[in-house]
């Protein structure tokens, strides 16, 4: 099976302005005004910064093979077993925002990357039940950059900036943290299906996953005036009595599902499909970052787990979706038409909602066409648009605060062409 795909992503996304005390390396002090340098990011009368903040790079693939094997158990409680090994890779995307904009205090760069190796089971005992089971090892890579202000960090929520945070960015200025962490776990699938009759099948399957947490190594420069060496950071923060995290560890809540669905065959030339899947990304309160140190180094611990840790809230959510495929021609046997619509529920609420992992609700159409040419092969040709939830957030409760409005959407063709060996 061979897929080549394409994304066009359109997003138009306006943010708030950030605090001018606990940010101030975004427009230098007094920028604008009578004598002065134009501001980097102008401010409109609105309070949002007039300028656009789009991505200056994006990238996801799906790669993937797998194979399969059906045996004949000659059994008479057990009418047939297939069993199956893959390697794909679930998730793996990332993208690249510019280091010099507001939104570098959320994210510089980053991606997410499963590579999951999966072994398959499924029995079909009668016409009507079949059961199928697999167990997949999941080899994970989170990287991620951002931007940290010394006078935000240094702060409590709603008190004014201390005088060792002033202190602390002019000496420094901003600091820029990179990081790189791995991890590896267990993922599992549990399904059945269920032919109660020759044009209806009903299915449903729970998925799991060990919790993951990432853990490597991270590193601070500074993008300050006096400190520009990075080298001379550690001995500069030293001078003053503090010391640097040698590691970081990232806890990551890989939500469990349950999803189930039905299809049915009302007559041969057409199918319809109804499914449902339930995230369980309610337990997924807060996105734990814990900071590491070298014991035998001394000095304070300027960054903690409570303030680089946020806050996410989340609560379940779910998709649901419905497609048809029709066989229009009876001269073409081969021919497919096929439609659906899907609506997706953000798990995240407005008030924890953050620029690395949005999480928006969608709603996507999808149309294709499938042509088989014989037994063996078969070629389609898809396309599909996903249409993003309008935001306008202004109660946001993260740091920075993520008061933002915008649309988005994209679209996804795709062709493809598959080949069965009998």
């Amino acid at each position: 099976h061979i897929s080549l795909g394409a994304a066009l992503i359109k997003n138009k996304m306006e943010l708030k302005a950030l605090d001018a005390n606990r940010f101030p390396a975004i427009n230098p002090k007094g920028c604008g005004e009578a004598g002065k340098d134009p501001c980097p990011w102008p401010i409109a009368p609105d309070g949002y910064y007039e300028q656009e903040i789009t991505p200056e790079r994006v990238f996801g693939v799906l790669p993937a093979i797998a194979l399969s094997w059906a045996l004949d158990p000659k059994l008479p409680d057990i009418e047939r077993i297939v069993l199956g090994f893959g390697i794909h890779t679930p998730n793996l995307y990332g993208a690249f925002l510019p280091k010099d904009a507001p939104s570098a205090y959320f994210v510089t760069d980053g991606y997410f990357i499963v590579v999951a190796a999966t072994l398959g089971m499924g029995v079909r005992f009668n016409e009507h039940l079949s059961i199928g089971v697999s167990l997949a090892y999941n080899y994970m890579a989170l990287a991620m950059g951002r931007k940290l202000s010394i006078p935000d960090v240094l702060t409590g929520p709603g008190e004014d900036v201390s005088s060792l945070g002033h202190t602390g960015y002019a000496l420094l200025g901003d600091l820029m943290l990179d990081y790189t962490g791995t991890d590896h776990g267990l993922g599992w699938t549990l399904g059945v299906m269920i032919d109660p009759t020759s044009w209806m099948t009903i299915g449903a399957a729970y998925n799991g996953s060990t919790a993951a947490r990432f853990r490597g190594p991270v590193s601070f420069t500074s993008v300050g005036a006096m400190v520009d060496d990075p080298q001379f950071l550690a001995a500069a923060l030293s001078d003053f009595g503090y010391k640097m995290p040698t590691d970081l560890e990232v806890e990551m809540t890989l939500p469990h599902s349950l999803q189930f669905g039905i299809g049915l065959k009302p007559a041969p030339w057409i199918d319809i499909a109804i499914d449902c899947r339930l995230w369980f990304y309610n337990f997924h309160d807060t996105q734990r970052l814990s900071p590491v140190y070298d014991p035998d180094q001394p000095g304070d611990e300027p960054l903690t787990a409570e303030n680089l840790s946020r806050d996410k809230g989340y609560h379940m959510s779910y998709q649901v979706g419905v497609g048809v495929m029709v066989r229009p021609l009876t001269s073409l046997p081969g021919l497919e038409l096929m439609t659906g619509f899907a609506y997706d529920l953000a798990p995240a609420p407005e008030e924890t909602l953050t620029l690395d992992s949005p999480a928006l609700a969608q709603y996507r159409l999808a149309a294709g066409v499938r042509y088989a040419i014989n037994d063996s092969w078969n070629i389609a040709a898809t396309y599909t648009i996903n249409l993003y939830q309008d935001l306008n957030i202004t109660t946001s409760e993260t740091s920075p605060p993520t008061n933002l409005r915008g649309t988005s959407y994209s679209h996804f063709p795709m062709l493809q062409l598959h080949y069965r060996h009998n």
